[in-house]
């Protein structure tokens, strides 16, 4: 039987928010000073000169295939051709998702201010994360796949201890989107 709902905590929900704020803006920083390079261009002219479809969307580079990466690539080129701070904000706005969500798994299964802050500023400091940051090629495969990985545990877990059917459809779906 599950336990009470957690309650809100202004609290914890302030040192969330500065400690996602803090590891944004520490990324912002260094992404915004980022550049394109080689790989990059490559897919900047696929989304420049390519339909939006099934070929386009399925195409592998390097014997990887990333779909939601280049449907990312796609629109950036077309709302903003040539824009490097679209792909910043873009890969920007992954990793804010990714930590957010990340937050909530860790609130589910500590329920810890502490552990939060700590799980949260630890994965916004990776030297991984870091990486990707300036690197837009790696930042389009990093970022959909850690912020539906993380959406998916997050669902199955609520669907796991709430009962929910719903939760549990939708962690089969963010699965199919890794």
């Amino acid at each position: 039987m599950p336990g009470p709902p957690p309650r809100f905590d202004v609290r914890l929900l302030s040192w969330t928010v500065a400690s996602l704020v803090v590891v944004v803006g520490l990324r912002a920083l260094l992404s915004l000073r980022g550049y394109l390079y080689m790989d990059d261009f490559a897919f900047r002219y696929w989304a420049a000169t390519s339909p939006l479809d099934l070929d386009y969307l399925l195409r592998s580079y390097g014997g990887h295939v990333n779909p939601v990466g280049l449907l990312i690539q796609w629109v950036a080129q077309h709302t903003a051709p040539g824009s490097y701070l679209v792909l910043a904000i873009s890969s920007l706005v992954m990793y804010a998702a990714a930590l957010s969500l990340f937050a909530g798994i860790l609130w589910r299964l500590t329920r810890r201010p502490a552990a939060i802050v700590l799980g949260v500023t630890l994965a916004g400091v990776s030297l991984f994360g870091f990486e990707v940051t300036v690197w837009w090629a790696g930042a389009i495969y990093a970022g959909p796949y850690q912020v539906f990985l993380l959406a998916c545990l997050l669902a199955a877990m609520k669907g796991v201890a709430d009962g929910s059917r719903a939760w549990s459809i939708a962690a089969l779906v963010f699965g199919a989107g890794m």
